[in-house]
């Protein structure tokens, strides 16, 4: 009793060993024609040799290869059914078989309708009618408005923001200009104030000044007065 493992690789074995014995075939018809073709030709005893080696060669190894796969084929019947069911959208026809090998033909099977793997075509464009083109019309109409309005709102938010921080300089402004209006008068009176102050002061010492010199005027025309009077009684 055979496991499948071991079916699964013999199987694949079977197909590698398939596939060198139809390149082994192609290499020997290709020798043999090159050699029916230049036949004619004057060969060498060292290209002859040459040719003889790789014949023998060939003749060996496929001897060896067909032997195998028979072996296989007798042994696992079932690996290869799998191998060739691999290919069931071809068909292949055994042909020109010799001793030295055997030569097939593939031909491709027609698609089944059933089958999966059919070729896809590209849906069909639907023809576009007038109702169509106007309802795309308007939505694209809708589109640049609502992005006019967009634009005129970022606009209007922009111009809003520029004139609140005018106002907001112009107050400020507007409020530096009256403290320092303020500050000016208060200064200005606190000048005045000042000089109200010094200038009565100075009044008032003028008029200290013209007290005294009037009181010592008096005094002196009374003391003249006195000598006067003494001399007399003298």
């Amino acid at each position: 009793m055979t496991d499948e493992p071991g079916a699964d690789r013999l199987g694949m074995g079977l197909k590698e060993k398939g596939s060198a014995v139809l390149l082994t075939q192609c290499l020997t018809e290709q020798s043999r024609f090159t050699a029916r073709n230049h036949s004619s030709l004057p060969l060498t005893a060292t290209t002859t040799a040459a040719m003889a080696k790789t014949a023998v060669a060939y003749k060996e190894k496929m001897k060896e290869l067909s032997l195998v796969s028979l072996i296989c084929s007798c042994l696992y019947p079932e690996a290869r059914n799998k191998m060739m069911g691999e290919f069931e959208d071809m068909k292949v026809k055994p042909i020109n078989k010799r001793a030295s090998g055997q030569a097939f033909e593939v031909i491709l099977k027609p698609p089944s309708p059933t089958s999966e793997g059919g070729i896809t075509y590209p849906p069909k464009k639907r023809d576009v009618s007038l109702e169509d083109i106007q309802k795309k019309l308007e939505a694209a109409d809708d589109r640049r408005k609502s992005q006019e309005a967009q634009v005129l709102k970022a606009l209007a938010e922009k111009r809003e923001h520029e004139r609140d921080v005018l106002l907001k300089a112009m107050e400020e402004n507007s409020n530096f200009s009256k403290m320092a209006e303020e500050k000016l008068i208060m200064k200005m009176e606190h000048i005045s104030k000042n000089r109200e102050a010094l200038l009565t002061a100075m009044l008032e010492r003028l008029q200290e000044k013209e007290r005294h010199a009037q009181v010592v005027r008096r005094n002196k025309e009374l003391r003249d007065e006195l000598s006067g009077d003494e001399d007399l009684q003298f």
